[in-house]
């Protein structure tokens, strides 16, 4: 048998159903990852959420390896071997754009659900809305001095900013656009450095937007059957539904299982 490497989005491809801080991960899903470590296979899961919010996941379903915060933060055996932050200079150059704009936005500043902002703007736009976190409004917050870790802009008036450089706005919430780490295949080179890996045997599964670099640089991606149109389009393979043991039947058909 040979080993592979195998890397797994959580929302929408180990979990189904609604995403949330707590995802519910089917039995069957977590079968077969355990079916999968009973073979040989190292398993590790690549995600855009910071490390607080996977790590009790990872333990659900016994994986030991992370590469979370999309792709700019490693844990291996639960110990964290890089963290890295966005690129500050760029963050604070869409602040002063925002700013100077008045176009609505707060940050995070560490691993929590804590935002900030120094204005009641942002407040306003989600009002009835979902919005996962806490607001905090300061109008003597100060952003120059602070690492931001995440930035979240009015989705109504972000083609008005200049996405310079290496940041990405995701759209995938309903009023807001998030700034955060967008490439998890760049975390994955860094674990399968760590581990001596080769880097012919890494697999990737997602479904989302935020998976698509990673398909792009793979050597070999798997898109669950409930993936973004756009996902598959690039996948080597399209699997079954996450809720429908898709992690299975991909491994079944490459006879991983």
């Amino acid at each position: 048998m040979h080993k592979k490497y195998m890397f797994f989005d959580i929302d929408g491809t180990l979990s189904s159903g609604v995403i949330g801080i707590k995802p519910h991960i089917p039995d069957e899903t977590k079968q077969t990852l355990q079916d999968l470590k009973n073979r040989g296979h190292l398993l590790a899961i690549a995600t855009g959420r910071p490390y607080f919010m996977c790590k009790e996941i990872a333990k659900e379903v016994g994986i030991a390896h992370l590469v979370c915060n999309g792709g700019n933060d490693i844990y291996i055996h639960g110990k964290c071997r890089q963290k890295e932050s966005l690129d500050q200079s760029l963050v604070h150059s869409l602040i002063d754009q925002c700013r100077k704009k008045n176009i609505a936005f707060c940050v995070s500043l560490g691993d929590d659900l804590i935002r900030y902002s120094h204005h009641f703007d942002f407040q306003k736009l989600i009002e009835g809305k979902h919005f996962l976190g806490k607001l905090i409004v300061d109008r003597s917050f100060t952003y120059e001095d602070k690492q931001i870790q995440r930035m979240f802009i009015d989705k109504k008036r972000v083609s008005e900013l200049d996405f310079h450089g290496t940041l990405v706005g995701s759209s995938n919430q309903e009023v807001y656009v998030i700034v955060e780490p967008d490439d998890k295949f760049y975390g994955i080179l860094q674990m399968m450095k760590i581990l001596d890996a080769p880097m012919e045997d890494i697999v990737v599964f997602g479904d989302g937007y935020n998976d698509i670099r990673m398909f792009e640089q793979s050597p070999l991606s798997i898109a669950m059957g409930n993936a973004v149109k756009e996902l598959k389009c690039i996948a080597d393979f399209v699997t079954h539904r996450s809720d429908e043991d898709g992690i299975r039947y991909a491994c079944e058909h490459y006879h991983w299982l």
